[in-house]
């Protein structure tokens, strides 16, 4: 009895040894996929629907938790341009605008440039890399003007293999909440009229009254635009530069971007993205200095529903590929 107990032992053991195996490999394969797999694929770690992606991300080895969320974001961008293609796409990367990208040549990244969500930051940053941690470049320029002029394809590129390099270059792209950046807007280019002649919004002519309040910035927004918004020329160049959605902006359903900043946990996304790039990152705390929630929904407390709604209707698309919602923002 004691042998053949012996003799069946033998079998069994290697059997579940090998099960073992198999099972741990099946493992370690499908989390190997959800944090490096790119944004094409659709094997992808799924996301809940209503996720706002606002909470911390606990740092660990390696950066893995940073890299399911941003794996997170890339999923629900994916989802939302395959509903939403005949209206968020340009109809392809050979139809794109470009206006808006910096290129790092020497790291192989490209960061679309989005005003009001940390463009000078992002230009100082991507500047300071170009010039070896040097500011010679200050003084000659805004940031933005300057990054415009140095932060471009190579020379000499032909038209191919810029294409080629668009596609093969890693793509960084930053987003906060669509009305947040509405008040900033409102905050930086048009209620310094207010009390002033030399703002923004008479430099430039917008049709605002001598004293603009957000409503009347809300109202010219409503009037200058048509709704539904297209990703087409005619709708890129209907936007102030500060306004437009950012699935025109930077074209999130025509380019692959492999990482989506937001700039409710920008301090957190950047100390972990910027050094992989061996770019240096400072502190910003960009999060409760430009993202207080409370500060926008004062704002549109002063706006009745009905202009609420009508502003969400431009930003509707926005909303979302990157998991924005009106909690808060409706009386």
């Amino acid at each position: 009895m004691r042998s053949r107990q012996l003799w069946n032992l033998k079998i069994f053991m290697p059997i579940l040894v090998a099960f073992c195996l198999i099972a741990h490999f099946v493992w370690y394969e499908m989390h190997r996929v959800e944090l490096h797999i790119p944004m094409h694929s659709k094997q992808i770690v799924d996301i809940e629907k209503t996720t706002i992606d606002a909470r911390p991300v606990q740092k660990s080895a390696g950066g893995v938790d940073h890299e399911i969320r941003f794996a997170e974001r890339r999923k629900r961008l994916q989802l939302g341009c395959d509903k939403h293609r005949n209206q968020a796409s340009f109809g392809g990367v050979q139809q794109m605008l470009n206006s808006r990208l910096l290129w790092l040549n020497r790291e192989n990244i490209i960061v679309c440039m989005t005003p009001k969500v940390g463009s000078t930051s992002w230009c100082n940053y991507l500047l300071g890399h170009y010039h070896n941690g040097s500011s010679t470049w200050e003084g000659i320029g805004s940031p933005q003007a300057v990054a415009r002029r140095l932060l471009a394809p190579q020379p000499g590129l032909t038209g191919e293999e810029k294409l080629q390099q668009l596609t093969s270059f890693t793509k960084i792209l930053t987003v906060r909440h669509p009305f947040g950046r509405l008040v900033s807007a409102y905050r930086n280019k048009a209620e310094p009229c207010i009390n002033r002649t030399g703002c923004y919004a008479r430099r430039n002519n917008l049709p605002l009254p001598s004293k603009p309040l957000f409503k009347d910035f809300a109202e010219y927004l409503i009037d200058t635009v048509k709704v539904p918004v297209l990703a087409d020329a005619a709708a890129y160049k209907s936007f102030d530069i500060h306004l437009s959605p950012f699935f025109l902006n930077c074209e999130v359903c025509d380019l692959n971007y492999e990482y989506i900043v937001k700039m409710e946990t920008w301090d957190d996304d950047l100390s972990y993205l910027l050094p992989k790039y061996h770019i240096k990152y400072v502190d910003k705390a960009y999060g409760a200095i430009l993202n207080s929630s409370d500060v926008s929904f004062q704002y549109f407390k002063t706006l009745p529903e009905s202009l609420v709604l009508k502003l969400y209707e431009i930003y509707k698309i926005d909303f979302e590929l990157f998991g924005y919602s009106l909690d808060g923002y409706l009386k």
